[in-house]
């Protein structure tokens, strides 16, 4: 955990408000995004928050299957808005669907490294 004390001046020269800030970095209940994707400017902020929250039903296993509703529940748009953003990320590769009929629609997340080659991925 970070703490951080901050005085703030206030109209009374004399006086001075003190506050600590605390911050802890999460060790459960994140989601891990690549920086690639973002800060690359050809994605819009909608279509980044969304490939982050199909990241955080996707985990480690590389695929998931959210409902388009279900996205659009939890992002507070509507399943229009997520229909055109899923395109967009599967147009610009990140993203492949699959299509299960009578249930949600499967989202394999493809590996960065092939959308950005030129990154450096080494461990």
């Amino acid at each position: 955990m970070i703490k951080i004390n901050i005085e703030q001046e206030t109209t009374n020269p004399e006086a001075k408000i003190s506050e600590a800030i605390e911050y802890s970095s999460p060790m459960k209940n994140f989601t891990k995004l690549d920086n690639n994707i973002l800060k690359d400017p050809n994605l819009t902020a909608q279509a980044k928050i969304l490939y982050a929250v199909l990241v955080s039903y996707c985990w480690d296993s590389g695929y998931c299957y959210p409902g388009q509703m279900q996205l659009a529940s939890e992002l507070g748009v509507s399943d229009r808005s997520i229909r055109t953003w899923l395109k967009s990320l599967e147009k610009y590769g990140l993203i492949k669907k699959a299509h299960r009929y009578g249930l949600s629609n499967l989202y394999y997340l493809k590996d960065p490294a092939k959308i950005y080659p030129d990154a450096d991925y080494g461990q």
